[in-house]
């Protein structure tokens, strides 16, 4: 009996998580160095945000090598340009140019 209540009551807190899950919390897995869990990560994207652009931008940067997220805050960036170790960026949610980060700053 006890075991049924204790199943019943993750099974309803999975489902209650899955409910408010959003784009920017589940975009946060791929900060993995584990391509196996990227690529999962990527999957589990495709299927929930299909109709959200922001997905498709974030697969075409992530093909091209331009998606990078900032090492001390973990903002997901967009690569604009670069002049040797200078990466020139803007915020992946909200498109705002930032300032110009070296590259030691930024990780894919």
């Amino acid at each position: 009996m006890k075991y049924n209540l204790l199943k019943i009551v993750f099974l309803n807190l999975f489902f209650f998580t899955s409910l408010f899950a959003n784009f920017e919390q589940d975009i946060e897995e791929l900060k993995t160095n584990s391509l196996k869990a990227k690529q999962k990560v990527v999957e589990q994207l495709v299927q929930r945000y299909s109709e959200d652009e922001r997905t498709n931008l974030l697969l075409t940067k992530m093909k091209d090598g331009d998606l990078y997220y900032k090492k001390d805050s973990g903002e997901f960036v967009i690569l604009e340009k670069k002049e040797g170790s200078t990466y020139f960026t803007k915020s992946f949610f909200d498109n705002k140019e930032l300032k110009p980060q070296n590259k030691r700053d930024l990780k894919k």
